[in-house]
């Protein structure tokens, strides 16, 4: 094995090892590492570990450049595999070199490496370090886990990677401690990442940062100065975060696209931008089909999911952890906006901007939070400063000082609320506390409701009367008909419109949004009507929703009437849907697709975490709601 290093002419050949091979003999620089950057002598073969391990392999050099038992690996075509790393320790020291360390490979600038495992151990480094790869410039690792390692840096510091640019990370595991520096990212899986692209990964264990950006999964996803898109998908964290700035529970900061991921572990910052699941999201990148359940805690810009949103969209996604923070503090998000399909139901305390969802928000569609906010000044069930709120509701007690309302403290923006209410009870001493609005600046109401009964001694609007702000005894907020006649859009009803937005239990309970609902049959219960839905569905891929093309919950003959009006047409596009094979027109293997989905069930409701099939994930959500709303 050390001999490898010394012949450059067998770096594109073939190893397979037959044993395990214990490197205890070889300290400091005495083990040949393989593959050198600086003198154009990558490895580009292929080393196969055969299920075998390499044990207690150490290199310690003070300012090495690209560090590893592998120490630059650069073709596509170049494989490492099958090996598994047994408490290996590299220390290259603490330099600010481009130096890139790992056990396992220093960099992978092109290649794949493939179940391979890091247990135990230490890497510690300068400037790119990971637990397995320093950095995967446009490389692929996927199947491959790091446990109990510990891994400290200056820079980019991952559990498995510590730079990631072009590259990919699939289907890998780490459970470890890492530790970042100043300015740096750092992440349990990956420290920094430009343009990668990160699916069904999991991380546990803890991360620290001093400043920089720290997340669960991933410190920064792009770097600050590339602001280039990347992409997360299917991954989870379960990882304590103690960080400074732009801290969170999967990813510190992002400029990505991040779907159908969530994270579990609590989340601390001493500064701005905190948030369960991502600290800061920048730009336009968007976030969705997610949630974070760890409580918050941090200073200004701080949520329950994000703690800054810039331009992006959030959209499906809630949070359930208590969140404590300082300016701008929201149950999902301290400051943003284009928020939908969204909730928070955690307890909020914050200062200035603080709401049960957002602290400082607009452009907000289908939203509720149901835990009680605690403030000074613009303080919200809903959002503490904000508008343009519509479909929405706040059911949490509210205490502020100045501008305290039951959805909204502080009304600023020249737009819109509608269709929305409050629920809660709202306490404060100063005059600007409404039950509905705390302080009106500019904009409009329209359809709104607050309860009266529960607080009697406040307006809808603390500093002015609005008569679409209209307060009802809790009898009629918990009765369809006052909200039907304003026109709002529910279930068993076309008159409003037939989008079926909201459901009631009829003089039992307020209005709900039908979109987070798992009653799937039925109006609001959760019984054994919708639990013989799902179980109909169980093991269901989806394939067969699209076929659903008049909605009404099974593939009939409603919908083969519906696809006849299509038949055979041509350029159509999607042909009122009925064009199951996206080619853009309606024809014989529309058809058959069609008749494979016969008497099926449309199992969308069902697929409740968005993976795209029903499974445990979506059981064991549906057994959290189970007789939800039976008296």
């Amino acid at each position: 094995m050390n001999d490898i290093g010394n012949h450059l002419e067998d770096f594109n050949k073939h190893f397979v090892m037959v044993n395990d091979i214990n490197l205890a003999q070889f300290t400091g620089t005495e083990f040949n590492i393989i593959g050198n950057y600086y003198s154009s002598d990558p490895f580009t073969g292929v080393f196969d570990g055969n299920g075998f391990a390499i044990l207690s392999f150490t290199y310690t050099y003070k300012y090495k450049l690209h560090t590893g038992l592998f120490a630059y690996v650069d073709d596509f075509n170049a494989v490492i595999k099958n090996l598994t790393l047994i408490n290996p320790d590299v220390n290259t020291g603490t330099s600010d070199d481009y130096d890139a360390v790992g056990s396992l490979v220093g960099r992978l600038w092109k290649g794949t490496v493939l179940n391979c495992c890091l247990e135990d151990g230490r890497v510690s480094g300068g400037d790119i370090v990971g637990g397995l790869v320093g950095e995967n410039w446009q490389g692929t690792i996927s199947n491959c886990y790091v446990e109990g390692c510990i891994v400290s840096g200056a820079s980019m510091v991952g559990g498995l990677v510590g730079g990631l640019s072009s590259g990919t990370i699939s289907d890998c595991n780490v459970a470890g401690t890492v530790f970042g520096g100043y300015g740096g990212s750092t992440g349990v899986l990956v420290g920094d990442s430009t343009k990668g692209t990160i699916s069904n990964c999991h991380t546990t264990g803890t991360v620290t940062g001093i400043v920089g950006r720290n997340g669960g999964l991933v410190g920064c996803c792009s770097s600050l100065i590339a602001q280039s898109s990347g992409t997360i998908s299917n991954c989870s964290a379960d990882v304590a975060v103690f960080g400074r700035t732009a801290s969170g529970g999967l990813v510190g900061s992002s400029y990505s696209t991040i779907s159908n991921c969530f994270a579990t572990g609590n989340v601390s910052g001493s500064n701005n931008n905190i948030g369960g699941l991502v600290g800061r999201n920048n730009d336009d990148s968007t976030i969705s089909n997610c949630y974070a359940t760890g409580n918050v805690d941090g200073n200004d810009f701080t949520g329950g999911l994000v703690g800054y949103v810039e331009n992006g969209t959030i959209s499906n996604c809630y949070a359930t952890g208590n969140v404590d923070g300082n300016d701008y503090t929201g149950g999902l998000i301290g400051y943003g906006k284009h928020i939908s399909n969204c909730y928070a139901t955690g307890t909020v305390s914050g200062n200035n901007r603080t709401g049960g969802l957002l602290g400082y928000g607009r452009n907000i569609l289908n939203c509720y939070a149901t835990g009680d906010v605690n403030g000074i000044d613009n303080i919200g069930g809903l959002v503490g400063w904000g508008g343009d709120i519509s479909n929405s509701y706040a059911i949490g007690d509210v205490n502020g000082i100045d501008c305290t309302g039951g959805l909204c403290g502080y009304h600023f923006f020249p737009r819109t609320i509608s269709n929305c209410y409050s629920a809660g009870i709202v306490t404060s001493d100063n005059p600007n506390t409404g039950g509905f609005v705390g302080y009106h600046v500019v904009g409009s109401y329209a359809n709104c409701f607050w309860d009266s009964d529960i607080n009697p001694d406040v307006n809808g609007i603390g500093n002015l009367t609005d008569p679409n702000v209209i307060g009802k005894s809790t009898a009629e907020m918990q009765t369809e008909s006052t909200f039907t006649s304003a026109g709002w859009d529910f279930v068993g009803e076309t008159i409003n419109g037939p989008n079926d937005i909201w459901t009631i239990h009829d003089t039992v309970d307020y209005p709900k949004l039908v979109w987070p609902l798992v009653n799937f049959v039925g109006w609001y219960e959760v019984d054994l009507k919708d639990y013989a839905f799902f179980a109909r569905c169980w093991s269901d891929n989806l394939l067969c929703s699209s076929a659903d093309l008049v909605n009404n919950g099974f593939i009939d003959l409603e919908d083969f009437a519906y696809f006849a009006n299509y038949w055979l047409l041509t350029g159509c596009g999607t042909c009122g849907g009925s064009d199951l094979t996206g080619d853009g027109d309606v024809n014989t293997p529309d058809l058959l697709k069609f008749t494979d989905c016969w008497l099926k069930t449309n199992c969308q409701q069902a697929d409740l975490d968005f993976s795209g099939s029903i499974d445990n994930k979506d059981l064991y959500i549906f057994t959290k709601h189970w007789l939800t709303g039976l008296q």
